[in-house]
């Protein structure tokens, strides 16, 4: 894991000043070490600070081609490293390193940007060819790794955070479009982020850099893709070949030079990575555990069973009032986004304690609830019944409340244009920008709420085809029901999962300590495999991801195995009975003299009060709003002020 940089402009030579500039902001994502490279002519450059994680001693990048003609840098890590590099030697290539970073270059050399193609891995890089003097920036397919893009007049800029982009120059301030369509659906629309003149690079999606000018190449359809068969595993039963897979893609992310660790919740997902790291290694990996303070459904002590059985170290990450009040700031900054509830500071602290235990590495069992149809709003969307503990952790987050306002909803009249119904969770998402819109001022919240799901709708659209959006079709009940979780999950992954849980709560809390994460159940096979099953087989008897649970059998306990899904959201510490450090927080920022525009502080204010003694399901509901204002507001000071 590493920090990138790359810029373009042919105009006015770049400034050793300002390369610094963006690799000083990239420096808690890679502490151990930066390189840089510059065109003759000053008008492109490469730079990268790194994490050494593959090839300690030897992988300094950026890295380059035999003749020096192509010159690249990675941020993530590449699997399957060992055959392409055999491959690139059989070819007449000569590899300096062991850094997989090297490889891009070789292939890049071979086939071009189809070198996309041949990639397995969470990765984002940039490569500039000194022949055609181009340059490139790609991501990975499920946008694990970031990879920002800005141009401020000729100049183009590349960039892994966008503190890197403001440190070179770009100026630092809202979008105003995308901050109120964000408080209308929780998440920037497609395409952009919260800032002015910055976008992301498309997950999967390319960008090319030359004198004709910038190009973004959106990624081929998910769909086809996760559906191609797999050759290697054609003939083994299906739920076999899940595990296989799964064990697979656990053993390809247990690094070999520096220390790792695992994440564990205490259920289905990150118990069956350490179980398998355990059985690979025959001996447990550190396990780190969050754990909130007066959480009313804490999994701690699941979580701390199951490393007992499995004799993992076990490791505590506990937070309260105080230390949610305390450390929020600093969330709200490394994440560049705005979060509905304090497992922002969760993640935040839990890479924080990994880092300072010395490990590097990171494995979660992140990217299961959308690789295997595991939350809750899916079994609404097939017309199951979530559990009361389901309901009432992530009523007013996730899904819609229960003989509230918010059943009623933001959503009525909203559609995608094309007459199918809405996901559960957009709905839910709608609910709660009703509530933001209440709170703030960001102009009408139909219009902004039509024009995010417009645009969502559109992006979704594009990566699964034309009927993607279409009315269920009038066949069987069960087709109908598979093709609506597909076309939910689709819009579940390009909003909320790539641009808040691999994001905001992902990579960027994660590298603000130094810490690589790493999911194998975004592997590519464990996708494939997956995408065998019929998403209601993922649901058989009304609970969720019935098939992992068949694929797990055997490995881990059945505490774990019978678990239902929670999300990982801390209990409403801002709205607690007894107001704390955190309520006093939001008060302080959102009502006081130094409240940025987008609040209404009389509006807040009159929430905030009404709220000390309202039941708790009240105070669920309002969580998240509050949250969001909350972090957006703590956001604006951090990085545009």
């Amino acid at each position: 894991m590493c920090g990138l940089i790359a810029l373009w402009d042919q105009t006015t030579p770049l400034e050793d000043a300002t390369l610094d500039a963006g690799l000083a902001a990239l420096r808690e994502r890679g502490p151990d070490g930066d390189g840089r490279w510059v065109t003759q002519e000053r008008d492109a450059a490469v730079g990268h600070t790194r994490l050494a994680v593959v090839d300690v001693a030897g992988g300094a990048q950026p890295l380059f081609s035999e003749d020096g003609a192509v010159v690249a840098a990675l941020n993530g890590e590449l699997y399957g490293a060992d055959a392409l590099r055999d491959a690139l030697r059989a070819r007449g290539h000569a590899l300096r390193t062991r850094c997989d970073a090297e490889l891009l270059v070789h292939l890049y050399e071979d086939h071009g940007p189809a070198l996309v193609e041949r990639l397995s891995g969470e990765f984002a890089f940039v490569l500039y060819d000194r022949r055609k003097r181009l340059l490139m920036g790609a991501r990975d397919p499920d946008g694990v790794r970031p990879l920002l893009l800005a141009r401020r007049g000729p100049r183009v800029l590349m960039a892994s955070t966008a503190r890197a982009l403001f440190a070179m120059g770009m100026p630092a301030r809202w979008d105003e479009r995308a901050l109120a369509q964000s408080a209308a659906l929780q998440y920037p629309p497609p395409g952009a982020t919260l800032f002015a003149g910055v976008a992301p690079v498309p997950a999967g999606g390319a960008v090319f850099v030359d004198a004709r000018g910038v190009r973004v190449v959106p990624p081929a359809r998910r769909a086809r893709e996760l559906t191609q068969p797999s050759a290697r595993r054609e003939g083994r039963e299906p739920t076999a070949a899940l595990r296989v897979a799964l064990d697979d893609a656990v053993r390809a992310r247990v690094p070999d030079e520096v220390s790792f660790a695992c994440a564990l919740s205490g259920g289905l997902d990150s118990s069956a990575v350490l179980a398998l790291v355990t059985r690979q290694r025959g001996t447990a990996p550190p396990a780190f555990t969050v754990r909130f303070d007066g959480d009313l459904h804490c999994e701690w002590e699941l979580a701390a069973e199951t490393a007992r059985v499995l004799g993992a170290p076990h490791h505590e990450v506990r937070l309260g009032d105080t230390e949610l009040a305390e450390l929020l700031s600093a969330a709200a900054r490394a994440g560049e986004g705005s979060a509905i509830n304090a497992h922002l500071v969760g993640k935040w602290a839990l890479a924080r304690e990994v880092a300072r235990a010395g490990h590097k590495v990171l494995l979660s069992g992140e990217g299961a609830d959308e690789v295997t149809f595991g939350y809750a709003h899916f079994l609404m969307d097939a017309g199951f019944h979530p559990t009361g503990a389901q309901r009432a952790t992530a009523s007013g987050a996730m899904l819609t409340g229960v003989g509230s306002e918010a059943a009623r909803g933001g959503a009525n009249g909203i559609d995608a244009g094309t007459g199918a119904a809405l996901p559960h969770f957009v709905e839910a998402k709608l609910a709660l920008g009703a509530r933001l819109h209440a709170l703030g001022a960001f102009g009408s919240f139909d219009d902004n709420a039509r024009a995010a799901v417009g645009a969502l709708a559109g992006v979704v659209s594009a990566s699964m085809g034309p009927d993607a959006d279409a009315a269920d079709p009038p066949h069987a009940a069960s087709a109908a029901i598979n093709a609506r979780l597909e076309r939910s999950r689709a819009w579940w992954r390009a909003s909320a999962f790539e641009r808040y849980i691999l994001g905001t709560l992902g990579d960027a809390v994660e590298l603000a300590h130094g810490v690589e994460g790493r999911p194998p159940f975004l592997d590519r096979e464990v996708q494939r495999e997956s995408a065998r099953f019929s998403p209601l087989s993922f649901m058989r008897g009304g609970v969720e991801k019935q098939a992992l649970r068949d694929a797990l059998a055997g490995l881990l306990p059945e505490a774990n195995l019978a678990r239902r899904k929670q999300p990982f959201l801390a209990s409403p510490m801002l709205l607690r009975e007894r107001p704390g450090r955190l309520f006093d927080l939001a008060h302080a920022t959102l009502t006081g003299a130094r409240a940025p525009g987008f609040v209404n502080r009389a509006a807040v204010g009159e929430r905030l009060e009404q709220l000390r003694a309202a039941p708790l399901a009240e105070r669920r509901e309002w969580e998240a709003p509050l949250m969001w204002l909350l972090t957006t507001a703590l956001l604006e000071r951090e990085l545009l002020q």
